[in-house]
């Protein structure tokens, strides 16, 4: 299926580890993780109906009950769509997929 381009070396590795849930965040397909740190991971993405492609961040489970998490998760997602920068990733959507 790699070989037909029906699926990314990151979703064939998912895959054979058992895991099939996370292709689809919200609105986007998820191509490949491309960062992990303390607030959440990044995945290389494509938008299902534009086929834009884009960066989506994805605050972890484990903090997702978590007030202050949620809020500063919010937060950091608002400032950067008003950065207007070269320098400085911008915030385009921002949304909730299964809590």
């Amino acid at each position: 299926m790699q070989a037909d381009g029906l699926l990314t070396p990151f979703q064939a590795a998912q895959l054979l580890r058992g895991k099939s849930r996370r292709f689809v965040i919200g609105r986007y397909k998820v191509l490949d993780r491309i960062g992990l740190g303390g607030m959440g991971e990044v995945f290389l993405a494509e938008h299902l109906d534009m086929r834009r492609r884009a960066a989506v961040k994805v605050l972890p489970r484990a903090l997702s009950d978590s007030p202050f998490a949620r809020e500063r998760f919010l937060r950091e997602a608002w400032t950067a769509g008003q950065i207007d920068h070269l320098n400085v990733v911008r915030a385009y959507d921002i949304g909730e997929d299964r809590g």
